[in-house]
């Protein structure tokens, strides 16, 4: 085998590697921000209570 070809090799394969770890990031990324999301959005089980005759300036 060629130098050149193995270096050809070696970089497609590191190139390779380091797209499925973006991937990868990029999926449990999406998945905490989901999650993130659902969170915020559900019903508060805490519901400060409200109280007459003060204003916050």
């Amino acid at each position: 085998m060629s130098r050149w070809l193995k270096l050809d090799m070696d970089v497609a394969s590191a190139v390779t590697l380091a797209d499925a770890q973006c991937m990868e990031a990029a999926k449990m990324s999406r998945a905490e921000r989901e999650h993130l999301v659902s969170v915020v959005s559900a019903p508060s089980m805490f519901v400060m209570p409200k109280i007459s005759g003060t204003h916050c300036r």
